[in-house]
């Protein structure tokens, strides 16, 4: 019986054997197969040429492609007699789309096929960024607040209204990359329309927008010939020319500061790209030159701004780029002490004088100014204090003309609506400023104030009207 039993056992392994080795597929192979349709995972669709890879214990056993409506086969290659299943893994592969594994199984020989259906994802497109940002504002290059800027162009119809701080931004992506044109405008109440074209790559395009107002929204504004004004930044950084041009263009413009009037003192020529109409270079010179030529030129019925940014120590404005601590020697080239501001002021006889200054400290120059009643006193910060930047701005002078200026037909300070701005709405507006723009950092600054027993500040007005 033991020798039958084996010589029927040889005889079977022979037999497989010859089906597995017959040529011509004439006893096609049954067993050791997967199959399925590959197809797209967001449209269901079949996918045609996905290359199907077969691996066993980390090695690629064979491959096979998909036909045109997805299907495949893929058999396992073995030389030896696989009588029972076994794991695989399966790798489905196709341009444009994501490599999918598929853990499988082999069947043995004479079982039916493992019936593996895989879903490609494709892999999307690349995405190209394109942004335009700015700020809209005037000519005064006052920030403006409440206007609608639109792009269009490249299927692209956007609208967006500027914040308070005048900032608009548009975010657009594409899946071609190249320039791009659209147009760009800006509308706002008592502004002339503005528009123009833009065309840049991916990435980052800074514009500014300039409105021009609508001269027929405004009365004239009749010139002061009693108003006259000093106007420094006292170092080169960018942003003290900037706030130095913004209170000389709102004073001009809207409060009737003649230009003859108005002495401004810069270190830069442009800023921009705006030409600055400066009267001096910023140095120690000049701006003696200038506290002389306004002492020569007031008379006792006028009324004189004194407004000054800059870097500051206690004591000390600097009027230097480099330097932070100086010999006694330089000192005198590149530093203006409370002693000598005080003695500019002094050599000026007028009704009344309103003096804003914005470095940091600033708040210890009042006790060395405050000797005349016909002077009020405003300063960005305590003795001690820092004056805060934001947006390219010192925080306390930008908001002394952000506050002059008309908004919406009205000052934004002119809380009493009766078309002026006083001393006291400037300032405290200037404090509710510089609070909510600080606050959410999480920072303080404390403006400070002394007004002069001659000087009502809740009835005393900048200027005559806007």
């Amino acid at each position: 019986m033991k020798k039958r039993s084996i010589l029927v056992t040889g005889l079977l392994v022979v037999f497989v054997f010859s089906i597995i080795t017959i040529q011509g597929n004439a006893f096609p192979i049954v067993g050791m197969t997967i199959e399925g349709i590959i197809t797209d995972s967001q449209t269901g669709n079949p996918i045609a040429n996905a290359k199907v890879s077969l691996i066993v214990d980390g090695v690629t056993n064979g491959y096979t492609y998909s036909d045109g409506y997805g299907d495949y086969e893929i058999t396992y290659n073995t030389r030896t007699l696989l009588l029972n299943p076994i794991p695989g893994l399966l790798k489905v592969e196709k341009s444009g789309y994501y490599t999918e594994y598929v853990s499988t199984t082999i069947p043995p020989l004479f079982q039916g096929p493992t019936v593996e259906d895989v879903s490609l994802t494709p892999i999307p497109p690349p995405v190209y960024t394109y942004t335009v940002r700015g700020y809209v504002k005037n000519g005064a290059g006052y920030k403006l607040g409440d206007a609608i800027v639109v792009l269009t162009g490249n299927g692209i119809d956007e609208e967006h209204t500027t914040t308070i701080t005048g900032l608009y931004t548009f975010s657009m992506e594409f899946y071609t990359s190249g320039s791009k044109t659209f147009t760009l405008t800006c509308t706002r109440e008592d502004y002339n329309l503005y528009t123009t074209t833009i065309t840049f790559n991916p990435g980052i395009l800074t514009k500014d927008i300039i409105l021009v107002e609508d001269s027929s929204c405004h009365a004239p504004v009749v010139t002061n010939s009693n108003l006259h004004a000093i106007i420094i930044a006292g170092m080169g950084e960018p942003r003290f020319t900037r706030d130095a041009l913004g209170m000389y263009n709102t004073l001009t413009t809207y409060y009737g500061l003649s230009a003859d009037n108005a002495i401004l003192i810069t270190p830069l020529d442009t800023i921009d790209g705006e030409s600055v109409p400066r009267d001096y270079e910023t140095n120690k010179m000049s701006i003696h030159l200038g506290f002389n030529f306004l002492a020569n030129s007031v008379g006792i019925n006028d009324e004189v701004i004194v407004w000054w940014t800059g870097h500051g120590d206690p004591d000390k404005f600097l009027i230097c780029d480099d330097e932070f601590s100086f010999s006694e020697e330089e000192e005198y080239l590149y530093v203006i002490t409370a002693d000598e501001m005080s003695g500019y002021l002094d050599g000026i006889t007028c009704n009344e004088t309103y003096i804003y200054l914005g470095p940091c400290q600033s708040g210890s120059f009042i006790n060395d100014i405050n000797d005349m009643d016909n002077r009020a006193i405003y300063t960005s910060c305590s003795t001690y204090g820092t004056g805060f930047v934001l947006d390219g701005h010192s925080l306390f002078p930008y908001a002394t003309y952000r506050g002059l200026h008309p908004y919406l037909e009205q000052a934004i300070a002119d809380t009493n609506n009766n078309g002026q701005v006083s001393l006291s709405e400037l300032f405290v507006y200037c404090e509710y400023f510089v609070e909510i723009s600080l606050a959410p950092y999480g920072y303080t600054q404390e403006p400070q104030s002394w007004v002069g027993l001659d000087i009502s500040e809740t009835s005393t007005y900048i200027g005559i009207y806007y």
